[in-house]
């Protein structure tokens, strides 16, 4: 997740005499409040550097279990939003549904390679789906996640079918992870299947409306063809 440069500055006086002590300096874990189950994604979370502040509608998470960076990669992890959108309705992500979700068991996540958070000030892209280096990263997280929650390729299959939005405006991303599915399937001895069918048992069940398509980019694959994004509706 990417956060952008500073914006305003706090005056650490000021909230002494407000609150009694200083904010807490150490680096923070935020989630996006404004969000929508029908948007690309909904559960947005990054980590603040030191000494920054947060509030109204990015609401912080304190962590004690696993680091900040660990906690914000289960939150953006697709399993993590697949849940929080049967949870969420109109356009406010607030601690009530967060504080619901079921996590992992810090044990279950020995395997999770944090992506980390970028600024935006000074990556080329504005969206980590723009940076090929990230993508293999951003896998690695989710399969790790979703693999402490005690799913499989088929489950995570199933839940990328009901991003549509995502898989309209990141094509490529979307396809690669189709195909990342693809290999982790194989390494089970399980079959292709499309990415609609319906859910597993073991999940709540949606309507899959997104689908992979032949031919996914792998990790060394150049990015073939424009952005289709400026030319869809947006969320």
């Amino acid at each position: 997740m990417d956060i952008k440069p500073i914006e305003r500055w706090v005056n650490l006086e000021a909230c002494v005499r407000k609150r009694g002590n200083p904010p807490d300096p150490g680096p923070k874990l935020v989630f996006r409040d404004i969000a929508s189950n029908t948007n690309e994604r909904t559960c947005i979370a990054a980590v603040l550097p030191e000494k920054s502040c947060a509030g109204n509608t990015l609401a912080s998470l304190a962590t004690h279990a696993v680091p900040a960076e660990s906690a914000a990669a289960v939150l953006n992890a697709v399993p993590v939003d697949f849940t929080v959108r049967l949870r969420t309705a109109a356009t406010h992500l607030n601690v009530t549904y967060v504080s619901r979700v079921a996590v992992p068991r810090p044990a279950a996540l020995r395997t999770l390679k944090p992506p980390g958070t970028a600024s935006a000030a000074a990556s080329s892209g504005a969206h980590p789906a723009d940076s090929r280096p990230m993508w293999r990263p951003i896998w690695e997280a989710n399969r790790a996640v979703a693999e402490a929650y005690g799913l499989g390729p088929e489950d995570f299959e199933h839940i990328l079918s009901t991003f549509p939005v995502f898989a309209r405006k990141r094509p490529e991303f979307f396809r690669y992870l189709c195909a990342r599915v693809e290999d982790w399937k194989r390494e089970l001895g399980l079959g292709r299947t499309s990415v609609s069918l319906a859910a597993s048992p073991r999940l709540p069940d949606q309507t899959p409306t997104a689908r992979c398509d032949a031919g996914a980019p792998s990790d060394t694959d150049p990015p073939t063809g424009a952005r289709e994004e400026s030319s869809q509706p947006s969320d």
